[in-house]
């Protein structure tokens, strides 16, 4: 059931970016890991730089939620979609509706 929940989060989140025709990337935790970091008030990964990052499910690695603090610190935007349940770990990030 839990799974079902992030999984339909997800397809919201996603659908409402097309929807909007917003232009966005999805992120894996595990390049991120080898190839992401804080640059000024942006992250980046490999050769592309990000000014906000949208989280719509809270389960993340450390490695994640330490780049993501550090991008918060830097004046970059973390917004939280749904029940903000990542909110304690990630302070400055806002939580958004689903």
């Amino acid at each position: 059931e839990e799974a079902k929940q992030h999984q339909d989060r997800f397809l919201t989140v996603f659908d409402a970016l097309l929807a909007d025709h917003r232009d966005f990337d999805l992120g894996d935790e595990l390049v991120m890991a080898d190839h992401a970091a804080v640059e000024g008030s942006e992250l980046r990964v490999g050769i592309i730089r990000y000014k906000a990052a949208v989280l719509p499910y809270a389960l993340l690695e450390q490695s994640t939620l330490a780049l993501l603090r550090a991008f918060i610190q830097a004046g970059g935007k973390v917004y939280l979609v749904g029940d903000g349940a990542l909110g304690e770990s990630l302070p400055g990030a806002q939580t958004v509706a689903d």
